[in-house]
């Protein structure tokens, strides 16, 4: 930064217009405080009904209609699920149900003595070590198996008097 008069007055320039915008946006928030206050008390005397809905004939307890239009919407929403749960559930181009396996006491016995309680990304890990060396001894088998045919005789007793 600059130590002669031009860098002081741009500076305290900066300051100026950082807290004037401070202050823009502190008013904006406060507005919308305001404005968020007059909606909700405009919608709250806003009350009334219309006059097409007031003009209807209904015959009944006004209970008993909003009884039946919810259970009419529970209803909907139960179908909705139960289309959805078809859908996740069952294969598209087949229809078949999709395989959805279950563990019984059986089987999680079984998986707790195979698996111990380690994270899974520890567990991946170690496999990937145990892979790593499985492959290693198998490439080692190969060139000692390889090693072994070259240094045996490939000649059989004729070719040999030959």
């Amino acid at each position: 930064r600059k130590c002669d008069t031009n860098g002081m007055a741009s500076s305290s320039a900066v300051e100026v217009r950082l807290l004037q915008y401070e202050e823009k946006k502190k008013l904006k928030l406060q507005q919308m405080i305001v404005n968020q206050a007059n909606e909700i008390k405009r919608k709250a005397s806003t009350s009334h009904i219309a006059p097409h809905s007031a003009s209807l004939q209904r015959s009944g307890d006004v209970a008993d209609r909003l009884y039946h239009i919810a259970s009419v919407q529970q209803r909907e929403r139960e179908e909705l699920v139960e289309a959805a749960s078809f859908k996740h559930n069952y294969d598209e181009s087949t229809g078949q149900r999709l395989f959805q396996p279950r563990l019984n006491k059986t089987t999680e016995k079984i998986t707790q003595q195979h698996r111990p309680r380690v994270p899974v990304e520890d567990l991946l890990t170690y496999k990937g070590q145990v892979y790593k060396q499985n492959i290693a001894v198998k490439e080692q088998r190969l060139n000692s198996r390889e090693q072994s045919l070259r240094a045996s005789q490939k000649v059989n007793h004729v070719s040999e008097r030959l």
